[in-house]
């Protein structure tokens, strides 16, 4: 194709980019203009200030907390695919965090998590982009799944009012969380009915092997988001005794799914806005909650900024690490 034709053919891509930006960067802002209307301004900077610095250090730690201990998920989900070169676990963790920078500053959420798939192939050989993407995505749906099991849990203890029964939370999450393994398990048979491209593609999908790593990999994934619900819920109970630490488990994972929201930047003012409505269902006043929903979100931003400084100082194409 000649430069010429590239260039035509990017144009539309890159006006559809803009356009795209453009409505994300339009909810943000009506997020944040609705909390700018809805929130006591005064009070919302008395309750920012009113923040301990222990406080917000234990947000940190905990964020390295979670992080840690999805990087033990990730090497136990390797590990139930099979895969003949898993990374070790401090290169892992390098992955991870750079991950969690791009995923953190970037639109959508999941632009580090292609990084990771890209940068762990090797544990699947020369060939093993598709395996190390397909691992990689198990780990964010199992992720997600054991925030609507967190939620659902969280709930049937002590129910929030105005949201739905515990058990659709859990249905949702493991109807994901199996149908993600199910279809890889049926992707090599469903490949010989495929057309040819797509054929090639399944049959280089891995195989679930080692169910007991898998079934590990949940309980572990239940703690990467117990670990932020409780570093939020550090924040709201300095600010508010209104809410219950079971309110936290069912509030925060809800509303910091507000990340995987495509059209926004990063879940920004949709994460806010949840807080300050769910966290008044118990009586906890909009600035309590929203100066609690900027403060987890800093410290989160803080520790993924680690990750940013990590691949500044030592870059993921670095000759070992190949992406």
């Amino acid at each position: 194709m000649s430069p010429a034709a590239s260039d035509t053919t990017s144009t539309p891509r890159k006006r559809r980019a803009f356009l795209w930006r453009g409505l994300q960067v339009v909810v943000t802002l009506c997020a944040f203009a609705y909390l700018y209307a809805t929130v006591d301004r005064a009070a919302l900077l008395r309750a920012a200030s009113a923040v301990s610095a222990g406080t917000f250090l234990l947000c940190i730690a905990m964020g390295y907390l979670s992080y840690a201990v999805a990087v033990v998920r990730w090497r136990l989900l390797l590990r139930a695919f099979a895969a003949p070169a898993a990374p070790p676990l401090q290169r892992l963790a390098k992955y991870y965090l750079i991950g969690a920078f791009y995923n953190t500053y970037l639109p959508g959420g999941v632009g580090g998590d292609v990084m990771r798939g890209l940068a762990s192939r090797d544990a699947f050989g020369p060939e093993g982009v598709t395996s190390a993407l397909a691992v990689v995505l198990v780990e964010r749906v199992m992720g997600m799944s054991a925030l609507l099991l967190l939620m659902a849990a969280a709930t049937f203890v002590d129910p929030l009012p105005g949201l739905a029964a515990p058990w659709l939370f859990a249905s949702i999450g493991l109807f994901a969380s199996s149908s993600a393994v199910l279809g890889l398990m049926l992707a090599r048979r469903v490949a010989t009915v495929m057309p040819a491209p797509l054929s090639g593609w399944l049959v280089r999908l891995p195989v679930p092997v080692n169910f007991g790593s898998l079934l590990a990999a949940l309980p572990l994934s239940v703690a990467c988001q117990v670990f932020p619900a409780l570093a939020g819920h550090a924040l709201i109970a300095e600010l508010s005794a209104a809410a219950h630490p079971m309110d936290s488990l069912v509030i925060i994972p809800f509303a910091t799914s507000a990340a995987f929201l495509p059209f926004t930047l990063s879940g920004a003012g949709v994460r806010e806005a949840i807080f300050v409505r769910l966290y008044a269902l118990v009586g906890v006043p909009g600035s309590a909650a929203l100066a609690a929903s900027l403060g987890l979100w800093l410290s989160q931003a803080i520790v993924a900024a680690s990750g940013g400084v990590w691949s500044l100082l030592r870059p993921v194409n670095d000759g070992r690490d190949e992406a």
